[in-house]
């Protein structure tokens, strides 16, 4: 019958996972998808994560959310309770490895907000990790997701330094 004392698990995906450390305030039950394209940050992610990663709750890959997308079908693409994405402001992978010619000129901001939400299980969310001085209009972002933006996280004490998160339903 199980533990009935233990939440769910949540299933996460981090699309730009860095060296992990946004993922350090992920809840025990969280299983963890991270992406990267930096072979140098998978292992810094892998290392960190080891204990995570023993008991099955942590996974690393070399790769691109561009990558699913460069053939039609992506009807097999999991899906997760939670979508992170951090996008690099000079990031250009997908721009040559995405199926749709005008999905590849968009901004990594804009271009990771679309593609991320396709990840998103029927209930989930897509959190944005941006700079704050971004110059989208929040209704485009929406737009793009096919979602509502729910919530924003600002640190006014340091807008011209830090970074925003943008919360979609």
């Amino acid at each position: 019958e199980g533990d009935k004392q233990l939440p769910s698990p949540v299933s996460l995906l981090h699309t730009n996972s860095g060296a992990g450390k946004l993922l350090e305030s992920a809840p025990k039950n969280t299983i963890i998808n991270a992406y990267n394209l930096d072979y140098i940050c998978k292992r810094i992610t892998e290392f960190v994560w080891q204990e995570r990663k023993e008991k099955g709750m942590f996974y690393s890959f070399e790769r691109d959310i561009s990558q699913y997308f460069a053939v039609c079908n992506t009807n097999s693409s999991r899906k997760y309770n939670i979508v992170i994405t951090q996008p690099d402001e000079d990031s250009s992978f997908y721009k040559s490895i995405d199926n749709e010619q005008e999905v590849g000129e968009l901004s990594p901001l804009e271009y990771y907000i679309k593609r991320a939400s396709h990840f998103v299980n029927e209930n989930g969310y897509l959190v944005v990790i941006c700079p704050q001085n971004y110059e989208i209009a929040l209704s485009r972002l929406q737009e793009l997701a096919g979602m509502k933006i729910v919530k924003q996280l600002k640190d006014k004490d340091l807008e011209y330094l830090s970074y925003e998160a943008i919360v979609f339903k």
